[in-house]
């Protein structure tokens, strides 16, 4: 927050609740709390790509310059996929979304660190480079095939049950301590050598088609249904107790051994 030169007090982007400390200089002051209220237009002050603002028109069925209500702004759900969106500045207003699908747009950057509460993020088919996630500790499903991410920080998302990358050029992909993951597929990534699955205990399908990886170890999962068409694997090891499923394997694959 700060404190104009007309003597207006400005609360920081997404605030909720202003602490504000008056008195005499050197003294400890008074505090009193001032609740802050938005209003918040359907125009380019708050929602800047007018695709963007469109699409929020069509969907809470105002115009350009209404005022968006509090229920619409409490929405849980926003899908605006495939609407050639190329900045969702503005999504920072739907503090409580817990699900958004915004794949098949043209986003190069995304900022979520108001959106802390998404469970489910589908956001492939965008032209992204990097994606922050560390402020999602609910999250539990996330897709983010088809970008350009080539790294991305899931050590704050232990949540998650289902990860798509597919397409990615992620070379080191690190998703131990996730014991809840349930479906990884990391297909057509072309630059991934190394995936790290420790403590993934509950995974039960793994997709790694058509990428460089070499080696896989599965010791941490019993049961797992895992696709390795077209790959460089010379090896596998498995958990004692584990089950293959649906493995598919072609003359591509160099698969050399299987360790139990």
């Amino acid at each position: 927050r700060s404190l104009t030169g007309d003597g207006k007090l400005v609360p920081d982007e997404g605030a909720d609740v202003v602490h504000y400390t008056y008195g005499p200089c050197g003294s400890g002051g008074y505090t009193m709390n001032i609740d802050v209220v938005y209003t918040v237009t359907l125009d380019e002050s708050y929602f800047p790509d007018a695709a963007f603002r469109a699409e929020l028109g069509t969907l809470f069925g105002i115009s350009e310059g209404d005022v968006l209500t509090e229920e619409m702004l409490a929405t849980e759900t926003l899908s605006v996929q495939k609407k050639n969106i190329a900045d969702l500045t503005g999504i920072c207003y739907f503090a409580d979304l817990k699900k958004l699908t915004c794949y098949g747009n043209a986003l190069t950057k995304i900022d979520l660190s108001y959106n802390t509460a998404l469970t489910t993020l589908y956001i492939g088919a965008n032209a992204l480079t990097e994606l922050d996630v560390s402020m999602l500790p609910d999250l539990q499903s996330l897709s983010i095939g088809n970008n350009k991410i080539s790294e991305i920080d899931l050590s704050s998302n232990t949540k998650l049950t289902s990860f798509s990358t597919a397409g990615n050029p992620i070379s080191v992909l690190d998703l131990s301590n996730h014991p809840d993951l349930d479906s990884v597929d990391c297909g057509g990534s072309p630059c991934l050598t190394e995936l790290k699955l420790d403590k993934a205990e509950n995974i039960s399908e793994l997709i790694v088609d058509n990428t460089p990886l070499y080696y896989l170890d599965l010791t941490s999962a019993p049961w797992v249904g895992l696709s390795f068409y077209g790959t460089n694997l010379w090896g596998i090891d498995l958990h004692p107790e584990a089950s293959l499923s649906e493995t598919s394997v072609t003359y591509k694959a160099n698969m050399k051994g299987v360790n139990l």
